[in-house]
């Protein structure tokens, strides 16, 4: 082998052998909804909540309204019953993947961090890389030390 070529040399994957970054899934279906994304967006009113789901492409957008709880997903209001989850404010991708890890929670951002779900999401992936765990199903099951 010419050693003097190192385009030609790269290092196999070999920390967690069984996934790839591309490969992860968030995917998820609550309450018969499918999800693009876990991580939703809870806004102050219904009319704030159709503009970001019109602006921020498949994000869940969550308000409350008249004592109940509406979902905008893409511009289309629905409805939405929390059947048992429970909705944690996050920080970041990795406050996600906790929150997620936990149990039955969905974790949201507040509007004025909805610019920012991009990078939570990657931030939720590179968690889920990082604990082996190729789907929202096995990220529940992902082994995790709790600090007493």
């Amino acid at each position: 082998m010419d050693n003097s070529d190192l385009s030609k040399i790269s290092f196999v994957h070999n920390a967690l052998p069984d996934l790839a970054l591309n490969k992860i899934e968030i995917g998820e279906r609550i309450n018969g909804i499918a999800l693009k994304s876990p991580i939703f967006v809870f806004a102050k009113s219904a009319d704030k909540a159709k503009e970001l789901s019109l602006n921020i492409r498949d994000a869940p957008v969550l308000c409350n309204s008249k004592k109940n709880v509406w979902l905008y997903l893409n511009g289309a209001e629905r409805k939405f019953a929390l059947n048992g989850y429970h909705l944690v404010r996050i920080r970041d991708g990795i406050e996600a993947a906790k929150a997620i890890r936990l149990g039955k929670n969905i974790p949201f951002v507040d509007e004025k961090d909805a610019i920012k779900l991009d990078v939570y999401i990657k931030q939720l992936q590179v968690a889920m890389f990082l604990t082996n765990s190729g789907s929202l199903r096995a990220l529940k099951k992902a082994p995790v030390y709790k600090m007493i």
